[in-house]
């Protein structure tokens, strides 16, 4: 929320939009998404997510990572 550097917004709607993504890109998505699930959230499913959103490497494993988090509820984008 408060990232000022701007590639934060840029990789969000690179991800969004369903491009490729370099590891790079992929390391700060992974990031963002470590520091949003680390929040007082009241789900059932959380640790299972903020588990598996270290294994973070890939496109296809934030896009997992993202229906899981969807199927609980959660959108964090």
């Amino acid at each position: 929320m408060h990232e000022t550097t701007g590639r934060l917004r840029q990789r969000l709607a690179h991800t969004c939009a369903g491009g490729a993504m370099t590891p790079g890109e992929v390391a700060v998505l992974r990031v963002y998404l470590r520091q949003w699930i680390s929040g007082p959230w009241q789900k059932k499913n959380l640790n299972t997510l903020r588990l598996t959103v270290r294994a973070i490497r890939t496109r296809t494993d934030i896009d997992r990572w993202l229906a899981l988090a969807m199927h609980d509820g959660i959108d964090p984008l």
